[in-house]
């Protein structure tokens, strides 16, 4: 049986936690935790990417299946995590209740998201 630590692509090509998309980062290179918001639906999606720009654009041109059906989306908040590990004990945080709940103070001391809408470029 593989640990949930082993993140080498199964035969189906998914690593350990199920995912497929995204690249393959190196256990040393700085990740990133991210929060977007749907414009469609208003609802969060909580990924982790080593550039989020770059992710940003695969969510909002319908690269990534899960979110393909919700966009557009905006950017509320991406955190600097020093590693793989890390990032991926962070996004599972945001993803608990008691995650969830930080993101909703978190997102309550920012503003609202209308707000950041409109100073934000967009690059759909």
């Amino acid at each position: 049986p593989r640990s949930s630590t082993d993140t080498r692509p199964t035969e189906r090509g998914r690593d350990a936690f199920g995912r497929s998309g995204g690249e393959q980062q190196p256990a040393g290179r700085v990740m990133f935790v991210y929060v977007l918001r749907s414009l469609k639906d208003g609802k969060r999606y909580v990924g982790m990417a080593g550039d989020v720009e770059k992710r940003l654009e695969e969510h909002n041109r319908g690269h990534v299946r899960s979110t393909k059906g919700r966009r557009p989306f905006v950017l509320v908040i991406s955190e600097e995590c020093e590693d793989l590990r890390a990032a991926r004990v962070k996004e599972k945080y945001y993803k608990s209740a008691a995650g969830r709940r930080t993101l909703d103070t978190l997102e309550e001391l920012l503003g609202p998201v209308a707000q950041r809408i409109e100073q934000q470029p967009s690059k759909l």
